[in-house]
C-alpha cells in the first residue's frame, strides 16, 4: 500500500456483520506520513516511524485532515470504506460509505428476511432500527445526497445493503421505476414493471444512524 496514515475512530465504528469494533483504519486522503489520527482531535498524537525518521513536534501540529477524507478498514473478509469529516482540521464525525463484500462469506453471516412486512431491522448483532416512517420519490432521492446507506429485504434472503455509488446503480434499475408512492396502500402488481415493486421506509437507530428499508413485492 505503500505510505498512509492510521486513524482512529471515536466511538469505534463496529463491522456491519458482526458487530465486533474495527480496531486499525488506514488511509491516503492526509498527509501520508504514517501518523495517527484520533477523532476528537485535530494534530496526530503519533508518528510510527523510527524516531530519526519523525518530523518535529511543532512540524506534525500543522499537519491538519482536509475536509472529507476516507480511511479503510476490514472485517469479516470484507473491505469497510469509511468518509470523515473534519472542521478546521479537527476530525468530528465517521459514516460508512462503502463496502467490498466477500459475497460468499458474508451471505452466511447476514440475518435473513423470513416474512413480510418488516418489524425490526438488525444493524449489527447489538442494535436494531426502528422504523420511523413510509417515504417516497424525494425522500430517496435526499437520503442519496446524504449518504444514508440503503437496505433491499426479499424474503427468504438476506438482507443486501448497498453503500456509496451502489446505492445510485440500484435506485436508477430497479427501484425508481418500481416505487409505491409513500401514502399507497393497495398493491396491484400488474401495475408495475415486471410485475414487482418496492415499499420504502426510513428506519433510525440509537446514535442516530439512519438506514432507508426498500421492501419487494413480486
Amino acid at each position: 500500500m505503500g505510505m498512509f496514515d492510521w486513524y482512529t475512530p471515536l466511538p469505534p465504528v463496529p463491522c456491519p456483520w458482526c458487530g465486533r469494533a474495527i480496531s486499525e483504519w488506514q488511509g491516503k486522503d492526509g498527509p501520508c506520513a504514517m501518523l495517527v489520527y484520533e477523532q476528537g482531535r485535530a494534530a496526530p498524537v503519533e508518528q510510527r516511524v523510527s524516531a530519526d525518521c519523525q518530523v518535529s513536534i511543532q512540524n506534525r501540529d500543522t499537519m491538519l485532515l482536509p475536509s472529507h477524507f476516507r480511511m479503510i478498514g476490514s472485517c469479516c473478509s470484507s473491505e469497510i470504506h469509511v468518509e470523515g469529516e473534519s472542521v478546521d482540521g479537527v476530525w468530528l464525525n465517521s459514516m460508512i460509505v462503502d463496502l467490498k463484500l466477500n459475497e460468499s462469506s458474508l451471505r452466511r453471516r447476514r440475518p435473513v428476511f423470513t416474512c413480510g412486512p418488516v418489524k425490526s431491522l438488525p444493524l449489527d448483532p447489538v442494535r436494531v432500527a426502528r422504523k420511523e416512517r413510509r417515504v417516497g420519490h424525494d425522500d430517496v432521492l435526499s437520503a442519496l445526497q446524504s449518504k444514508v446507506p440503503f437496505v433491499l429485504a426479499n424474503v427468504g434472503d438476506p438482507f443486501d445493503w448497498y453503500y456509496g455509488d451502489a446505492r445510485h446503480s440500484l435506485w436508477r434499475s430497479e427501484i425508481k421505476p418500481r416505487l409505491l408512492p409513500a401514502n399507497s396502500d393497495a398493491i396491484y402488481l400488474e401495475n408495475w414493471p415486471d410485475g414487482r415493486c418496492y415499499a420504502a421506509s426510513q428506519w433510525s437507530a440509537t446514535g442516530g444512524q439512519r438506514v432507508i428499508l426498500f421492501e419487494l413485492y413480486h
